[in-house]
């Protein structure tokens, strides 16, 4: 029985307790394991509070990322990248490194690494350069670095051979040209150095200091006067020009929330004709700043330049709401109401912003203008303190007197067109308007061929453009030489067709012109 008893033990109660002993133990050796792995790296401490709401937004963004996946090289590379271009060097460079621990095969982590630590801590930018050269050795800005660093550490025999894989691999890269220049004079190959700078001067870049470095070279090559003339030619010093970086360029542009980079984004996807992605840039940093005027404000000018002029007159007085000292705001909104051809509200809005800045000289010009306009003598009083305040510019001449001329103030307008052209008498355009009043006028005591034609002609020395070409058609005309009328204004028509596929409406008056100077008849303008 006892044997029987001890049998039924072994076997009737060990099952149970290994049921109950095996899964602790694993749970235990699973949670051992746990413990011995690493933590996440620890997030930058950022002081959020002291930045602009749509940095400190974005920074968030790429903080929430880093948190969601700690072990992607992607998310702290990026979010190192929006705090390099926001100036927030050594937390970038924390992220950068993180970025780099997790893969350790993409040559932009190394890279972005030795640019930032380039002027602190040289032999680790080396040693990043060098590391992101093994990754990618197609990068032309990656030599010009590595060359500097070479350079740098004294390392000549290192540098020439970075600086000539930029430039095959880009032969405009400047920098590394000067790069080599550097490395002749350090080598004391003065002709090969005077040869390379000479060449990097042509290019227009850094200029100053090629001039320097010019300088030096002659000084060495026995060359007083040049070295002279180069060294007057220098300027101070100050940070190297930048040079063409696409990582770098890239990064800025995707990354920096800063108001001048959303206008310079939302202006190129206009340029591209993507007037909804432009006006995009603008809606989505309004999401992390509703209550900004300056947003609003440049979203009323996105919607304004792609012909929206509701949308962008709500934004400018939503911003104005928000900020009623707001002068851009104010300006635009008036230069808007313009455009929608209200002139009544336009008239209240260019009052209101001179209220606010006395100064704005181009509000008080179109004030003016659509004063003069308006049969209220008053705009010319406006329009002549703005040209008052720049009288040193061309343009605010010809704008004054292409005003007079609307109102049917000839006379003065021909006074004007003098006074501008006594100041600045090679200016083409108010040789080319002067030409055409004189040509065209509907007041016949105005008009004079020959002077039309002389000055047609020195405005047409300058550009033989299109205005330039109707001009010297209409003086020709006005003088009663009506073959070369013809000849030039048929020449008008080749170049319209050649460059703007025939814009109908210019066409259109181009004919009427011509079939005026095939009867023998000047064109004038028609009397308002």
């Amino acid at each position: 029985m006892d044997d029987r008893m001890d049998v039924r033990t072994r076997h009737g109660l060990r099952p149970p307790f290994l049921a109950l002993i095996l899964p602790a133990a694993l749970w235990m050796s699973a949670l051992f394991l746990a413990c011995q792995q690493p933590a996440p790296p620890a997030l930058p401490v950022i002081d959020a509070a002291s930045l602009e709401p749509l940095i400190a937004g974005r920074i968030q963004q790429r903080l929430d990322r880093v948190t969601e996946r700690p072990s992607s090289a992607e998310a702290w590379g990026r979010l190192g990248m929006v705090l390099d271009v926001h100036d927030m060097a050594s937390e970038a460079v924390y992220c950068y490194e993180q970025a780099q621990e997790l893969d350790e095969d993409d040559f932009r982590w190394p890279y972005l690494l030795g640019v930032l630590k380039r002027g602190s801590h040289p032999t680790e930018s080396l040693a990043h350069f060098s590391r992101a050269a093994q990754l990618n050795d197609d990068y032309a800005p990656l030599h010009v670095y590595l060359g500097r660093a070479y350079l740098l550490n004294e390392q000549l025999e290192k540098a020439s051979p970075a600086f000539r894989r930029a430039l095959d691999l880009d032969p405009r890269m400047q920098r590394a040209r000067i790069g080599l220049a550097k490395v002749a004079l350090a080598e004391d190959s003065l002709e090969t150095a005077r040869e390379l700078l000479e060449k990097a001067l042509t290019q227009g870049v850094a200029k100053g200091e090629v001039h320097w470095l010019l300088a030096e070279t002659f000084r060495r090559l026995g060359d007083g006067t040049a070295a002279l003339a180069h060294f007057e030619q220098a300027e101070p010093l100050g940070p190297l020009e930048p040079m063409s970086d696409p990582l770098r360029e890239e990064l800025q542009w995707n990354e920096a929330m800063t108001f001048e980079w959303i206008q310079r984004r939302s202006d190129r996807l206009l340029r591209q004709g993507q007037p909804a992605e432009a006006i995009g840039q603008w809606l989505e940093a309004l999401r992390e700043s509703p209550q900004s005027p300056d947003l609003l404000t440049g979203l009323g000018r996105t919607y304004a330049l792609s012909g929206q002029l509701a949308e962008a007159v709500s934004s400018y007085r939503e911003a104005l709401e928000l900020d009623p000292s707001n002068i851009d705001a104010q300006v635009l909104l008036a230069d808007a109401l313009v455009e929608q051809q209200d002139v009544p509200q336009a008239i209240a809005a260019y009052e209101k912003a001179l209220e606010l800045d006395p100064s704005q000289a181009k509000a008080r010009f179109k004030l003016g203008s659509l004063l003069l306009a308006s049969g209220n003598d008053e705009g010319l009083g406006y329009l002549r303190e703005a040209l008052r305040s720049l009288e040193q510019n061309p343009e605010a001449h010809l704008y004054f007197a292409r005003n007079l001329k609307s109102a049917r103030r000839y006379r003065e307008a021909v006074g004007a067109y003098r006074d501008g052209l006594e100041q600045f008498p090679d200016d083409p355009r108010l040789q080319g308007g002067f030409a055409w009043l004189l040509a065209t006028c509907p007041d016949g005591q105005i008009r004079d061929g020959a002077a039309a034609i002389a000055w047609a002609r020195k405005s047409a020395d300058h550009a033989l453009n299109l205005p330039a070409l109707e001009t010297l058609a209409a003086a020709y005309a006005e003088a009663g030489d009506f073959p070369a009328a013809l000849r030039t204004a048929t020449q008008a028509v080749e170049l319209l067709l050649k460059n703007h596929r025939g814009d109908p409406s210019t066409l259109q008056h181009l004919e009427q012109r011509l079939n005026l100077y095939r009867a023998q008849l000047p064109y004038h303008e028609p009397q308002d």
